[in-house]
């Protein structure tokens, strides 16, 4: 009886442990965020591509096969499931935690510093002295069928050079893109079913049945 109810208390454990693991990791180029099921690829993997092209890309073969665009609900919940809060108001414009921005535009790229990299190796902050960051992409709502929504997570904390006020925030539906422009300070927000938010379920469930069978051959050794 005693072993059950260890095997009882680890299992409570390590659901414990399962469900309060960290739910957005970083895979490099990608992020998956484990609560809603979905990869976001970094935002800085289609800067400066149009609606048009990028949604020319989600076939077999292409530059962004098995990805689609992101609604401004999904990115929404991204920033809640990080620890942010709802967009609200006008233009779903919501003030965020400086942690909070500044950790969402890490893991999906600046797309403002993207520019800058690509003008000369260096980061706005870099250039300027001002530290200041944002992501701004595409999403796949739109507004009249052509025009698309995009959305800006916003960074900027004081320097020594210029110490400006703190300002961090999350924009979903800011500003609208034809489907045939682009931006070279933007990119497009990207997902797709992650296969690692599907997997961890079964690997909890191979766990619990290997300590089941741990225990199940202990009492046998016991018996004998």
């Amino acid at each position: 009886m005693k072993i059950l109810n260890h095997f009882f208390l680890i299992l409570l454990l390590l659901s414990i442990s399962t469900f309060s693991y960290a739910i957005v990791i970083d895979n490099g180029k990608y992020t998956t965020d484990t609560e809603s099921g979905l990869d976001w690829l970094d935002v800085t993997e289609s800067v400066d591509m149009s609606f048009d092209y990028v949604s020319s890309q989600f076939g077999t073969g292409g530059e962004f096969s098995g990805w689609r665009y992101a609604t401004a609900s999904e990115l929404d919940s991204l920033i809640i499931n990080y620890g942010g809060i709802a967009g609200s108001g006008f233009n779903l414009y919501a003030e965020q935690d400086e942690s909070v921005t500044g950790g969402l535009i890490s893991l999906l790229g600046s797309t403002f510093d993207e520019y800058y990299l690509n003008l000369d190796g260096q980061t706005y902050y870099e250039h300027t002295g001002v530290n200041k960051r944002y992501t701004t992409g595409i999403l796949a709502d739109t507004i009249s069928g052509l025009n698309h929504y995009t959305a800006k997570i916003f960074n900027r904390i004081p320097s020594i050079i210029y110490p400006l006020p703190s300002e961090s925030y999350t924009e979903l539906k800011g500003n609208i893109m034809f489907y045939v422009a682009k931006s070279k300070w933007g990119g497009s927000f990207l997902v797709r079913d992650s296969v690692a938010a599907v997997d961890e379920p079964a690997s909890f469930i191979l766990m619990v049945l290997g300590l089941l069978g741990f225990i199940v051959a202990h009492r046998n050794s016991k018996a004998i």
